[in-house]
C-alpha cells in the first residue's frame, strides 16, 4: 500500500511526497528522494491541476518507476488522480477520476495495473474501489490530463541553539541556558543506522 513516504529497499533510500505552494500558490505535489540521513538525492514538483492538488500516497512500481495518488481541485469539485512516473521521474501518464471526497490510497495489482481506494460524492457518500490497467484505464469516467514537471528545491532547515530563560538559582540570579537541538533521523519510528531494523524498537535501541 502506498503512503506519503516509502523506504526503497533496492537503494536504501526514502521517497517522500506531499503538497507544496513553493512552485504554485494553489499547490503542486512534490517528490523528494533522500538517503537515510536525510540528504536529498532528487527533488521535483508536478502540477497536476491548475487549481492545485495534494499528494497522499506514493509507491514504487515493478518497472522501477513510481505512482502517486492524491486529490486534484477543480471548479466546483475535486477528483482523485493517478500520476505515473518512470525511473528517472519523467511523467508517463496522469489520470483524473470522477468526484472524490476523501484522499485516495493506492496499491499495485498483480497484473501490472493499480488499485485506488477513496470515497465518492456521486449520489451518496460511498467507499469506492477503482481497478485500472497498466495505463490507468478503468472505464470509470476517468480523463487523460497533462502534468507539468517543475524544478523544486526543498527549504533548508538549519538547527540553531535555543536560549531558555526561566527561574532563578539559589542566589536569586536568573537562570539562562543554551540548548542545542539534536537531529535524529527516524525510519518508520525506528532510529536509522544503515537501514530500518523492524526488530528493534526506539526504546530498546542503543
Amino acid at each position: 500500500e502506498g503512503d506519503g513516504i516509502q523506504f526503497l529497499s533496492s537503494s536504501n533510500e526514502l521517497i517522500i511526497t506531499g503538497r507544496t505552494t513553493k512552485t504554485n500558490s494553489n499547490g503542486d505535489l512534490f517528490l523528494i528522494k533522500t538517503d537515510l540521513s536525510g540528504n536529498i538525492n532528487f527533488s521535483a514538483s508536478y502540477e497536476v491541476g491548475s487549481m492545485g492538488a495534494s499528494a497522499n500516497s506514493i509507491l514504487e512500481t515493478l518497472d522501477s518507476g513510481y505512482i502517486i495518488s492524491g486529490t486534484v481541485f477543480l471548479p466546483f469539485e475535486q477528483k482523485s488522480f493517478l500520476l505515473k512516473l518512470n525511473s528517472v521521474f519523467e511523467v508517463q501518464l496522469l489520470k483524473h477520476y470522477i468526484s472524490s471526497l476523501m484522499p485516495p490510497e493506492i496499491d499495485a495489482a498483480n497484473d501490472g495495473g493499480f488499485i485506488i481506494g477513496d470515497m465518492t460524492t456521486v449520489g451518496t457518500y460511498d467507499a469506492r474501489l477503482i481497478k485500472t490497467d497498466i495505463n490507468g484505464f478503468s472505464g470509470c469516467n476517468e480523463s487523460n490530463n497533462l502534468a507539468v514537471k517543475k524544478v523544486f528545491s526543498p527549504p533548508v532547515v538549519t538547527l540553531t541553539p535555543v536560549v531558555h530563560t526561566g527561574g532563578i538559582d539559589s542566589s536569586f540570579v536568573p537562570v539562562v541556558s543554551a540548548i542545542s537541538p539534536v537531529k535524529t533521523v527516524y525510519c518508520n519510528g525506528y532510529v536509522c543506522n544503515n537501514k530500518p531494523n523492524a526488530g528493534i524498537s526506539p526504546s530498546s535501541s542503543s
